[in-house]
This record gives C-alpha cells, structure tokens and sequence, in this order.
C-alpha cells in the first residue's frame, strides 16, 4: 500500500513539474489575448489555435498579475480593453498590440519591465504611460492623451523611452513626451502635440534618422544638449528647438552632441526668449570640454587696422587676452603700437581681457632727421651772427 502511495505521488508530482515546464515554454511559442465580456476579463491562451482560458475576473489588475507570472518574451493582444484601474509592468518583457483605452488618471506604469508596443493603439484621457524603472518602446501604433503628457519619465535615471515608429500625441500645454529623468531615443514615427512642445526635455534626449516632430511653436524645449545621432546612424530630420538659455556675447554655448556635421542642417534653434541662434559645428575647442558639438558661438571681433585698412580680424571669448600683432612698416615712421583712436595717448594694454567689440589702429611716430652742421658763430650786444647747417636728411624728404 505505501509503495503504491509513492507510486502515486511520484507520478503527480512528475506531471506537475511536466504541466509548469510546457506553460513556462509556452510563453515564448504563444500568444495571449486580453478580452472584456462585459462582466469579467479574460486572459487566454492560444496555441496552434487553440484558445484556453487561464485567468478571469471582473478586476483587470488580476488578468495582468496572472500575465506577469508566464514568464519572459510575452506576445499579448488587447481585445479593445478599456479599463479606470491603472496597469503596471514590473518584471520581464512584453510585445503588445490591438487596442486599450485607460478613463480618468489611470496610468500604465513601467516598473522593471520592457514593454514593446506593436501595433497597439492606447489612449489616455488624464493618465499617461510612466516610466519608473525599464523601458517602453514604440514600433507600431502608439500612445495618444486627451489631457497632459502621453509619455513621463520622471522618477528614476533607470527609465528608457524609444520611439521607431508608430507615434506618440498630444493637445495638452504639457509636453507630449516629457523628459526630467532617464533617457528618451527618438529615431522615427512621429512625435506631435498641438498646443505645446512635442519634446520637453531636461535629462538625456538623442534623435537620430527622420522622425517628424512638431509642436505648436516649437518642437523640443531643451535644458540640457541633445544628441543627434544613435548607433552610428545620424539625425537628418528638420526641428525646431528652444533652448532654455539666452546666450551672452563673448560665449561659446554646446548644445547638441554629434561627430556628425550635417546632422545640424534640420536644427533650427532659439534661445528662451525666442531669438533665432546660429548653430556650429565644432571638432573640438580649448573652451570646451567635449569633442564632435554643435555649439552657439558668438565671439569678440577685435578688428586692427592701419588707416582705413583692415590689417587683422581676430575672434575672441570674453575675458580671454590677446598678443599684439606686428604692423606694416612705414616710411620715416616707428611703430609703438596700436590704440583705440590711432593716437599714442589712446594705446591699448594687451594684459587686459576681452569684454567688448573692439577696433584697434596702429599707431606711428614720426621718426627724427638727422642733419650736418659745419659752423655757426655769433656775438653779443646787437654784432650780427651766422648760423651753416650743411646736411639735414630724412626719409620722407626722399618721397
């Protein structure tokens, strides 16, 4: 008798351990739809197109703890699911598609998970999709909200965003995608808000390839440079970007990062009170701390000049010094040096910086002659005198 117990219980347990091993596998192999009949939530299961139900309930947080427990590499479509209860993903990954519609502020929260959105179509009235923690990704459908942000990244550096087709929209003052914290790659699809920025942006934000952009004014508000290229591939699109800076004159200002000179010519950039800014590329430059950067530059000129003649233009940083320059070599003059008016009381102290626009002219002396006297001899008390200069030669007397 209790060898056949043993038996029994061997061969329950083997068929256990069996069942969990073939539903774990099946994860990978099969797919899962989410469905609402009006009274419960269904989460099943097909495989060779066989449908099995595998969870129920009238509460969908339920169906998606059942989802969370398959295992890794999920594919689940979403039967028009609409639903006031928030969703969050904290572990393995998913591929979503078909449709979902979150009521109220409910949210879908990424919270250790990557989500992949795939052909899926979601819609947020005052809720968003969060990222805390993971990634969320877009290749198809996308993610739209009547209300605020329809992307947040604010909570941790450990949260990712990429978007490579598909799209992500907005009417709302807040940004379509909203960047404080993490990192957001925009490489395609099509970002769009109509009453604010597409792109806020204060953490790490890379474009790359073609994606449209655009915004009501401006696409992205940036505090922080933006990367215009990912993987090698660089960003040729066309955005326009406030930036959140005024830029001062004497400055050199990096805002985006890129080996990739062409990738500027879609940028079309201002500065936080709306002044267009003229974007350079820059392989590298002593006052800066970074290779391969687009940057506003707005330099200094100090302007030499001799007479009316420009001599030498030179681009300065404020406070930087400059070295005087040499001047052309005149005929009967000396050369002192260069001054704000071209005269010697006027002449210009090399030790100080740079704080200004400056126009320098050299500034000459005319040299002594040198002359010969042979004799010279005179009286006093009203006798005459007489005085011989020989020889005065100078330079100029030859012209």
């Amino acid at each position: 008798m209790k060898k056949a117990l043993k038996t029994f219980i061997f061969l329950v347990v083997g068929f256990l351990l069996t069942a969990f091993a073939s539903h774990a596998q099946s994860g990978e192999n099969t797919e899962y739809t989410v469905s609402y009949d009006g009274e419960y939530y269904r989460l099943t299961e097909y495989s060779e197109g066989v449908g099995i139900d595998i969870a129920r309930s009238s509460d969908i947080s339920d169906i998606f703890d059942a989802l969370f427990e398959i295992g890794d590499n999920v594919s689940v479509y979403l039967c028009d699911i609409t639903t006031e209860r928030d969703i969050t993903f904290y572990s393995g990954s998913y591929r979503i598609s078909g449709k979902l519609t979150m009521l109220g502020n409910s949210d879908i929260v990424i919270d250790g998970a990557d989500v992949a959105i795939d052909g899926c179509e979601v819609n947020f009235f005052e809720g968003c999709a969060m990222i805390k923690r993971g990634e969320l990704s877009i290749y198809n459908g996308g993610i739209s909200a009547t209300f605020g942000s329809a992307v947040s990244l604010d909570y941790s550096a450990y949260s990712e965003f990429s978007i490579y087709g598909g799209f992500v929209r907005t009417s709302s003052r807040d940004a379509a995608i909203n960047v404080r914290m993490g990192s957001a790659n925009i490489m395609g699809g099509e970002v769009k808000n109509d009453l604010g920025f597409a792109i806020f942006n204060s953490s790490t934000l890379l474009l790359s390839g073609a994606p449209h952009i655009s915004g009501c004014d401006y696409g992205i508000y940036s505090c922080t440079p933006i990367t215009l290229e990912k993987d090698q591939i660089a960003y040729c699109g066309s955005v326009s970007v406030k930036y959140g800076a005024v830029f001062k004159d004497g400055s050199i200002n990096c805002v985006f990062y890129s080996a990739f000179e062409n990738a500027l010519k879609g940028i079309f950039l201002y500065d936080e009170t709306g002044k267009r800014c003229e974007v350079r590329h820059f392989a590298s430059h002593g006052a800066v701390n970074e290779k391969n950067f687009g940057a506003v530059y707005l330099p200094y000129t100090v302007k030499f000049y001799d007479g009316d003649t420009l001599f030498k233009s030179i681009e300065v940083l404020s406070g930087e010094r400059i070295v005087s320059v040499s001047a052309n070599q005149r005929v009967g003059y000396d050369f002192i040096g260069w001054g704000r008016t071209g005269v010697v009381d006027t002449l210009f102290d090399f030790a100080m910086g740079i704080s200004c626009d400056m126009e320098l002219f050299a500034v000459y002396s005319l040299r002594l002659p040198s002359f010969l006297i042979s004799s010279f001899s005179f009286v006093y008390d009203g006798n005459g005198h007489s005085f011989g200069l020989d020889k005065i030669e100078h330079e100029l007397s030859e012209q």
